[in-house]
């Protein structure tokens, strides 16, 4: 299990935003169910309560909705899922998988205990990445 929560931790990319985020207090979570409970599990193992404050959208690809509304979104399994539902988000990341492991590296930034270091694979339309790691 450590291996795999290094992976995600090393793979983690932000897209705009911080590279590094202060500690939210309390999160409202969106999209696919199964990765929005992980999430909630990870958040709960580092404090922070869930139900409102900072809004967080998980999206994987195949919804078709947009992340406006949120503070935060999650591209899980690559850049290129991620572009057209960013929005206006202030911070987007990248987890490049759906895995628990991916999720305890998001919950492990929203904690403000990860900095974000990895770099983008590719070059995403209309997006300039921050220059974290």
């Amino acid at each position: 299990d450590d291996v795999f929560n290094e992976v995600g931790r090393e793979s983690l990319t932000v897209l705009a935003g911080s590279c590094s985020a202060e500690s939210v207090k309390s999160v409202s979570v969106s999209g696919p169910p199964a990765a929005v409970e992980a999430l909630k599990k990870a958040l709960k193992e580092h404090g922070i309560e869930t139900g409102g404050g900072t809004r967080v959208k998980l999206v994987d690809g195949t919804e078709s909705s947009s992340g406006g509304g949120a503070d935060v979104v999650v591209g899980m399994g690559g850049p290129w899922k991620v572009a057209s539902a960013a929005g206006n988000a202030d911070t987007v990341l990248v987890t490049y998988a759906d895995t628990e492991y991916a999720i305890n590296a998001v919950a492990d930034y929203l904690a403000g205990e990860l900095e974000a270091s990895a770099q983008m694979p590719i070059k995403v339309s209309g997006v300039k990445p921050p220059n974290c790691g």
